[in-house]
C-alpha cells in the first residue's frame, strides 16, 4: 500500500515494453550474428550493450514526452529498469546466437555477465526499497483513522486529508467497508469533503486542519531501513452526524466541528 501512495516515478509499461523487445530481439539477432561472424565476440557484446542503452533511452524519452515540449526530461533513475530489462533480453538473444553460430565464449564471460545481472538486480531492488522508504518518511505520517457514521443516509462521499503545499492527498470513503488505511500526508492543512446532493449534484467543501493537533513524533523503523523512522501522529476519529454536521476528534478529544452546506443554486 505504501508503494501505491508513493507511486510518483515512472513504472515502465511491461506489456508495451515486452512487445517491443520481442520484435527487437529478432532484428538485433541478425546484427549480433554478423558481428560474431566477421568480428570478435567482445565487439558483438559491446554492440549489444550499446543498442540496449539506445533502445531503453528512446523508450523512456518517448514515454515522458509532452505535446508542448515543456517537460524537464525524465529522472536518471527512470532509465535503470528499462536498460536492465532490454540488456538482459538482448543478452539472452546474444547467447542463443553464439550457441547456434558455434562461437566459443570464454567461461568467465558467462560467469561475469550472469553475476553482474544478479548483483545489479539485487542492487536495483535495494535502491527502490530505500528510495520508497525515504519518500514515505519525508511525506507521510502513520495515523490510526476511525470513521463513524451516525447520520444514516449521509451526503458525504469522500473525505480527504490534503497538504496544499505539495498537493499530497489521502482519501477515505464513508461507504467503504474496509478500515481506512492508517496514513495521512505530513503537514496536512486541509480537510476536504466531497458530497452529493440531489439538487446540486457533486460539490466539495474544504476546511482548515491544524497539523499541530496531531503532535508528530518518531515511530518504528521503516522496513529494512533501520536508520529511518516513520512519523507517527495521534489517532484521528471523524464522526458524521445528522444534518451534515461533522465532529473531528484527535486522541479522543473534539478539536473541531464542521457544518457542511450545499452551494446556492441560481434560479435564473
Amino acid at each position: 500500500m505504501k508503494k501505491k501512495l508513493l507511486n510518483k516515478r515512472m513504472n515502465p509499461d511491461i506489456i508495451e515494453l515486452t512487445g517491443m523487445l520481442i520484435i527487437m530481439v529478432f532484428i538485433i539477432a541478425v546484427v549480433q550474428w554478423l558481428l560474431l561472424r566477421f568480428t570478435h565476440w567482445s565487439i558483438a557484446l559491446g554492440a549489444t550493450a550499446f543498442i540496449a542503452i539506445v533502445i531503453a533511452g528512446l523508450y523512456v524519452s518517448l514515454s515522458n514526452a509532452t505535446p508542448n515540449g515543456g517537460s524537464n526530461g525524465p529522472d536518471i533513475s527512470e532509465y535503470v529498469t528499462p536498460i536492465t530489462v532490454v540488456f538482459t533480453s538482448l543478452l539472452f538473444g546474444f547467447f542463443i546466437v553464439a550457441y547456434f553460430s558455434k562461437t566459443q565464449l570464454p567461461k568467465n564471460v558467462w560467469l561475469f555477465l550472469g553475476g553482474f545481472i544478479v548483483l545489479f538486480s539485487i542492487g536495483r531492488y535495494v535502491y527502490q526499497c530505500i528510495d520508497s522508504a525515504i519518500v514515505y518518511q519525508e511525506n507521510f505520517s502513520s495515523c490510526e483513522i476511525q470513521l463513524i457514521n451516525k447520520s444514516g443516509n449521509n451526503q458525504i462521499r469522500e473525505i480527504a486529508f490534503n497538504n496544499s503545499v505539495n498537493s499530497l492527498t489521502c482519501s477515505i470513503s464513508p461507504n467503504d467497508n474496509e478500515q481506512p488505511y492508517p496514513v495521512i500526508p505530513r503537514d496536512t492543512d486541509r480537510l476536504i469533503f466531497t458530497c452529493y446532493s440531489d439538487k446540486t449534484g457533486m460539490f466539495r467543501q474544504d476546511f482548515p486542519f491544524d497539523y499541530n493537533w496531531s503532535k508528530e513524533k518518531e515511530g518504528k523503523t521503516i522496513g529494512l531501513c533501520f536508520w529511518l523512522r516513520e512519523k507517527v501522529v495521534l489517532p484521528v476519529k471523524i464522526v458524521l452526524n445528522p444534518d451534515n454536521k461533522v465532529d473531528l476528534y484527535i486522541n479522543n478529544k473534539v478539536v473541531q466541528q464542521y457544518q457542511l452546506s450545499e452551494p446556492n443554486v441560481s434560479t435564473n
